[in-house]
């Protein structure tokens, strides 16, 4: 009875038509069951963000499941099949802070590659510092956060990826985040420690009930 309850009350910690990124086989698991097996929330869209890595799971994200509309990825098939975009390189060449938008449309270049010694082309991207803006109007028009937190609002949300390299499944996160311009809630499981399983936007994450919710305010 425990998992159960735990599924059902991390979904309905959730707004409707949310979107909740876990991050392993614990709190996956029992979501998927209360879903498919007893029609529980079924407006939420659940993204195992370790299955993240595989094509075969980012087409079915793009797909309508239950009553979830499809995850706005902006990637066509052909861009992330097999191998391709697993590992893009971080190859500093500049320091300049880059939009979301612009950081990921370089990296579907095709020209945006290097040659690695054992012979392998891959992407690279030339700055890790990334900036997320935010229309004030959009978040107060879409209801993200309370009233009472409106004077609170961040004009920008900015991003410093952290290591060598940016993996497919937390591409395919902020690409989601990018394009969903707020009109989705999203959300996050908890149990995680890592800045990356949070996109490194811990310091934005509002805690609701069982989860955390993605907030344009600074929470810490």
């Amino acid at each position: 009875y425990h998992q159960v309850d735990f599924a059902k009350n991390m979904l309905n910690s959730c707004a409707p038509n949310a979107v909740l990124f876990t991050g392993g086989d614990n709190d996956t698991f029992p979501l998927w069951y209360a879903q498919e097996i007893e029609n529980f929330r079924t407006d939420v869209k659940i993204v195992n963000t370790s299955l993240f890595m595989t094509d075969w799971y980012i087409d079915q994200m793009k797909m309508k499941s239950y009553e979830s509309e499809a995850l706005p990825i902006s990637f066509k098939h052909n861009e992330y099949v097999g191998d391709k975009l697993d590992y893009v390189a971080h190859i500093p060449k500049i320091e300049t802070r880059w939009d979301v938008k612009d950081f990921i449309a370089f990296i579907k270049n095709p020209k945006s590659t290097v040659e690695m010694q054992n012979g392998q082309t891959i992407h690279f991207y030339p700055t890790n510092k990334i900036r997320i803006s935010i229309d004030k109007n959009t978040i107060i028009a879409n209801k993200v956060v309370a009233p009472k937190y409106n004077d609170s609002i961040v004009p920008y949300i900015d991003i410093d990826i952290k290591g060598n390299a940016f993996y497919k499944n937390r591409l395919m996160m902020l690409d989601i985040i990018a394009n969903n311009n707020w009109k989705r809630p999203i959300y996050f499981s908890g149990g995680s420690f890592d800045d990356d399983d949070y996109i490194w936007m811990k310091d934005y994450m509002q805690l609701e009930g069982m989860v955390y919710k993605l907030v344009p305010v600074k929470t810490v």
